[in-house]
């Protein structure tokens, strides 16, 4: 009987196996790992597409009011957020005519991970697009006052020429952009709260009902 257990304890075969079974533990959880972390790296990837496509999207229509951008936006993240990760993400934005922010986050369920107690991993993504006005461009001429009653008046002869940048007018008055007699303006770009007079008289004609613009140099 002592022989038979002496024999027992000194036989080493299958203890390579048993050893092997434990190694295979963290090598899986290795691998798996890999797996779990390549699956989020694509859906981030795809998450930072949808949220730069949003963006542009809210950024890329004419002057205009600031839900407009935001309407924009939001219905180019929805669509292309439709069938992935990101459908069930809720995306925060912030859009003005100076810029359109979008954020957003999505959850990717793990598989592998969950070994190690890790049931999802959350990606995130930002995109900042600057408004396309008309063709591109930025305001150069800028009358900030909301209560003027004229923000922007022209009479006789003068000329405002500004081919190449925008003119935006914050007054909401009904002539916060006018022109009477010979006078005309050129611009990139005619933007207001407000209401035009004269608008035969300005080129391309203005736009009415944007959103404020604030002060650059308030900061």
């Amino acid at each position: 009987m002592i022989n038979n257990n002496r024999s027992f304890l000194s036989d080493r075969r299958g203890s390579v196996a048993i050893i092997f079974s434990f190694a295979m533990i963290p090598m899986v959880a290795f691998v798996g790992s890999a797996i779990d972390y390549a699956r989020a790296l694509s859906a981030k990837t795809r998450l930072q597409a949808i949220t730069d496509i949003a963006a542009q999207a809210g950024a890329r229509i004419p002057a205009t009011a600031n839900a407009n951008r935001f309407e924009a936006a939001i219905k180019s993240f929805q669509i292309n957020a439709e069938g992935t990760v990101a459908a069930q993400s809720t995306p925060i934005i912030k859009a003005t005519n100076a810029e359109v922010q979008v954020t957003a986050s999505a959850v990717v369920p793990t598989t592998f991970m969950k070994i190690a107690g890790i049931n999802e991993v959350t990606v995130n993504a930002e995109s900042i697009a600057r408004p396309q006005i008309e063709n591109g461009g930025v305001a150069c001429l800028l009358a900030l006052n909301e209560n003027a009653p004229e923000g922007l008046h022209m009479q006789g002869i003068n000329q405002l020429q500004s081919p190449d940048c925008w003119t935006w007018v914050n007054a909401k008055s009904s002539e916060s952009i006018n022109s009477v007699g010979a006078a005309a303006g050129l611009a990139q770009g005619f933007c207001t709260q407000g209401e035009v007079v004269g608008a035969e008289h300005f080129k391309p004609m203005p736009f009415t009902g944007c959103s404020p613009m604030e002060d650059p140099f308030k900061h």
